[in-house]
């Protein structure tokens, strides 16, 4: 089995969020990893089923996790922000079932 790489990467941080948010909101990260990257039809156009979307996602070579860091309260917000940072700044993969859910659909009479 290869080695995994990431191929996606969203740090939210709530002090930097258009909408209000409270004090007592944690930051967040979501990373991507792939075996299979090299081969993937989807990754070549700039999209991966393991993207959270309409229909969820799954893919038996990409595994997603998603960790909670600290409140903009904490001393250590910053320090955890900038140390997941540095893991990647990866993130322009689509959710491939982004277009089934936004076009209309017209059935014939």
């Amino acid at each position: 089995m290869s080695e995994s790489k990431v191929v996606h990467f969203n740090l939210y941080r709530p002090d930097r969020s258009v909408f209000k948010s409270s004090k007592n909101d944690r930051s967040e990260v979501q990373i991507i990893t792939c075996t299979n990257n090299d081969n993937c039809q989807l990754f070549q156009r700039g999209e991966c089923a393991c993207r959270k979307g309409l229909f969820g996602g799954s893919c038996q070579y990409g595994r997603s996790s998603k960790q909670q860091g600290f409140t903009r309260r904490a001393r250590k917000y910053n320090a955890w922000c900038s140390e997941k940072k540095k893991i990647g700044s990866k993130s322009n993969l689509r959710n491939p079932f982004q277009n089934l859910s936004q076009k209309p659909v017209y059935w014939p009479v």
